[in-house]
């Protein structure tokens, strides 16, 4: 845990820097001081309002697979498993078994089930980011910024992962393969490691057809998750109003969707420094100037990226679960 947020603040003094670089401190200071003090409390509360909808829509798909939940300890869990999604190098993903595994021990439910209700979860984010993504992309392309070439090579590489796991859990004979050939790899690492890995696949993939088989929860919770994308555009685009910066708000979803793009790309916590980047550097192209541009997305990732890491290690160490990356042990334990 200190090497990764040793990492992370190595990343942000970097960001400081080429700021100043590119920028300047104090002509983006001078704008983030005229923010509207009226609207920033509602900016601040927004990412946890849209993690608050986040956990109504993770409760459906707990429901689906028969565990019952109620949504101040889901949204306890999914807030924790933000914290690790924004510290490892994949952003909105890597903390997906982590706030799985952590339900499961609280709850007393068998961890297959948690993580059917995680893969189900998973799939409908990646569904939605994949269409803001797409959104942005053909936005860009509309605009002569984006060839069409590029366009189709960015929904092929997204379209990809999701294809080859729908069809890696679909067809059980692929899915007895991999669980066997990750098996032996485990158990040359760790004597015994993988001995019930097959078996435990086959039963997970049976919690995930019965997830499935909820037809009804599952369209609620897509379109949950459309919803939590418009509220994270939504708010952007409010922090730009706060700023008292001219912007529209399909500008706001394409520089979303491209952040989330380059973010995504497993390189530095939580897409520290690529997201910053590619989301100013379109916002430039969309004809936003440099400073404003900057100002804004540096407010975003402060209430959505910083503000939830450090909501989440206070919440952690309310409810005395402590963080450890010690050999031989897991890398979360409960209790202090």
């Amino acid at each position: 845990m200190k090497k990764i947020l040793l990492l992370l603040l190595g990343s942000l003094v970097i960001l400081v820097f080429m700021l100043q670089q590119w920028v300047g401190l104090g002509d983006i200071w001078n704008i983030l001081v005229t923010i509207n003090p009226v609207l920033l409390p509602f900016i601040i509360v927004m990412p946890f309002v849209t993690l608050m909808v986040y956990s109504y829509r993770w409760r459906l798909l707990l429901r689906s697979v028969d565990v019952d939940v109620n949504v101040n300890t889901v949204f306890r869990y999914a807030l924790i498993g933000a914290v690790f999604n924004y510290i490892t190098p994949m952003l909105r993903f890597g903390g997906e078994p982590v706030k799985a595994y952590m339900l499961a021990k609280e709850v007393r439910v068998h961890k297959r089930k948690i993580f059917a209700s995680v893969a189900m979860d998973t799939l409908i984010t990646f569904s939605t980011l994949i269409g803001l993504i797409y959104f942005s992309a053909l936005g860009l392309s509309f605009l002569n910024i984006l060839n069409w070439f590029t366009l189709w090579a960015i929904l092929g590489v997204l379209l990809l992962p999701l294809t080859l796991g729908t069809y890696f859990v679909y067809d059980k004979r692929v899915l007895i393969y991999i669980s066997k050939k990750a098996s032996r790899i485990a158990s040359k690492i760790r004597p015994g490691a993988g001995k019930g890995l097959p078996g435990d696949m086959l039963k997970f993939r049976e919690n995930l057809k019965k997830s499935l088989r909820r037809k009804d929860l599952l369209v609620k919770s897509m379109a949950i998750g459309i919803t939590e994308r418009m509220l994270e555009i939504f708010t952007v685009y409010m922090i730009f109003v706060a700023l008292g910066i001219q912007v529209d708000v399909f500008v706001v979803a394409i520089t979303l969707g491209v952040g989330i793009f380059a973010g995504g790309l497993p390189l530095l916590p939580g897409g520290v420094l690529v997201y910053e980047s590619s989301t100013i550097f379109i916002l430039t192209l969309l004809g936003v100037a440099t400073a404003p541009a900057t100002s804004a997305i540096l407010v975003w990732r402060f209430v959505n990226y910083l503000l939830v890491i450090i909501v989440g290690i206070v919440f952690s160490w309310f409810y005395g679960i402590s963080f450890s990356l010690k050999k031989k042990e897991h890398f979360f334990k409960f209790g202090s």
